[in-house]
């Protein structure tokens, strides 16, 4: 190897950051994405999951539909004023925008903590064509046309926009007033802040919104003072909510002096164009978004499952067809677990 080589060599690994790492990963990832779609969509799962024979109640029919209206146009105001805006001015995006439409992509694997058992299922009365996650090699949970999780394409991506964003902002506006109160409060004091928070925001958005009015519902056990006739929020559920959450609280609060979160550190080193430097870090915040994902909910979630495969599904996801997705229970001749 002649001394320039080696130069070369030495340099390349000297400029090799953060960045770049985790931008790699990222790039696997979208491509793994793109391809699980296209299959998706070109195959013979991408059809409605229906919501018959049984009807779900006006009232709920409604919040569907205000869900679906809702929250993309609260998703449409976070995307113009964290990308758009950014982008038209400075031609460049902070980490809030990048998130956000990290979280949305992300999105797509929200059933994926069902790969080897079901577990939950969403109101098909969403808008709906199954769930991209049956093409997954290996998927052992419920994946035939017509039955199947039945992921509201109109309902979770501007949900997990929302929710990551604005979590993730709330818990950092209390952890610096922590920090400003408390000086010497160390990390783990900090983080501890954020999964307190989220804790409570998990028993009120899910369990007493969100699940209460039939927007999806969960099996496992829980305290029964929460349930209600449609509202199943399980322990396991609320725990490694308050995990993904406090992990991106986490992720956005510290950041070097150049602003840089864990994943983009080095972006300031990085030559080229300003949409070069945002498509690797837009790479890198797509990793670490996933990472919340999969360590702090989909992992920890498919774990429970293979250790109480067989935990009874809730009332109100067996006798509605609508919450059961056509995988047992009401309108199939296949009985739900009873424990």
């Amino acid at each position: 190897m002649t001394s320039s080589t080696t130069t070369r060599t030495v340099s390349t690994a000297r400029n090799r950051t953060p960045l770049h790492v985790f931008a790699g990963i990222g790039a696997v990832l979208a491509l793994i994405e793109v391809y699980l779609l296209v299959r998706w969509v070109t195959g013979p799962n991408f059809v409605s999951v229906p919501y018959g024979p049984s009807e779900p109640p006006t009232w709920m029919k409604i919040f569907v539909h205000l869900c679906e209206t809702v929250f993309w146009v609260a998703a449409a105001v976070v995307i113009y004023k964290v990308v758009v805006q950014p982008w038209r001015r400075e031609r460049r995006i902070g980490f809030d925008g990048l998130m956000v439409i990290s979280a949305m992509l992300c999105s797509v694997y929200d059933p994926l903590q069902s790969y080897f058992h079901t577990w939950f299922g969403y109101n098909s009365y969403y808008v709906n064509r199954g769930t991209a996650m049956t093409e997954i090699p290996g998927w052992q949970t419920a994946g035939e046309p017509h039955s199947a999780l039945a992921w509201p394409i109109l309902f979770i991506p501007p949900l997990y926009a929302v929710l990551f964003l604005g979590i993730a902002a709330l818990c950092n506006t209390l952890m610096r007033r922590a920090k400003s109160r408390w000086p010497g409060i160390n990390f783990f004091g900090l983080a501890a802040i954020a999964f307190a928070t989220v804790f409570v925001m998990d028993l009120l958005i899910e369990g007493q919104v969100l699940m209460r009015l039939g927007a999806y519902e969960e099996t496992g056990w829980s305290f029964s003072w929460l349930d209600s006739t449609y509202s199943h929020d399980p322990i396991r559920n609320i725990v490694a909510f308050s995990f993904v959450f406090t992990f991106a609280a986490l992720l956005r609060y510290y950041r070097n002096d150049r602003g840089e979160t864990f994943v983009e550190r080095g972006a300031s080193r990085v030559g080229g164009s300003p949409a070069k430097v945002t498509g690797l870090r837009f790479l890198a915040v797509l990793t670490a978004t996933m990472g919340c994902l999969v360590i702090g909910y989909h992992i920890p979630i498919a774990i429970t499952t293979l250790i109480s495969p067989n935990a009874a599904w809730h009332d109100g996801m067996v006798n509605s067809s609508f919450l059961n997705n056509h995988m047992c229970g009401a309108g199939t001749d296949r009985a739900c677990p009873k424990g």
